[in-house]
């Protein structure tokens, strides 16, 4: 039942159908959308309540708006607060490997643990993997490899989105 699953499930869907401009694919998403609301599990809907509707929740500031979240939601947005005070310190390099405790986000450990440099060299490494899948994907003849790359594509903006609240790529 996690968010972040439930959000890059969706970003690579809707990458997959961007990719392959399928209006069949775009209709059998909307159906499922459509028909899961009504089939979806209580506890799953329970659960992307939760983090808005929490009878425990932790206020959080946005804006000029006060928000009442669950507590897992509450780390996921507080720690880019910690990780602000720790680039303070040594912005370049980091931290080091474990330098902190749990950082559910992927970005949020880069920063902290290999610091602007190590940041910018995944942001690089994700860009050249993402591109080598698109040129398969568009200059292939052949179609499994089309299949590929566009699929690879597709993973991969799933995985990058999922890393927005788990370490995804550890």
């Amino acid at each position: 039942l996690s968010r972040s699953s439930m959000i890059a499930f969706t970003a690579g869907m809707v990458a997959l159908i961007y990719y392959t401009k399928s209006k069949f694919l775009f209709t059998v998403l909307l159906l499922v959308c459509l028909v899961g609301y009504v089939i979806i599990p209580p506890q799953v809907i329970a659960r992307i309540n939760l983090t808005f509707y929490s009878a425990y929740g932790v206020p959080i500031r946005i804006g000029a708006k006060t928000l009442m979240v669950d507590k897992s939601t509450y780390e996921r947005i507080h720690i880019w607060n910690k990780i602000g005070d720790v680039m303070l310190i040594s912005p370049l390099i980091g931290h080091g490997v474990n330098a902190f405790r749990v950082i559910d986000s992927q970005p949020a450990r880069l920063l902290a643990e290999g610091g602007i440099i190590g940041l910018g060299l995944f942001i690089w490494l994700m860009r050249r993997i993402f591109r080598q899948a698109q040129r398969v994907f568009h200059k292939s003849d052949d179609w499994i490899w089309k299949a590929f790359g566009c699929g690879y594509s597709a993973v991969l903006i799933a995985l990058l989105f999922h890393s927005l609240g788990a370490a995804t790529f550890i």
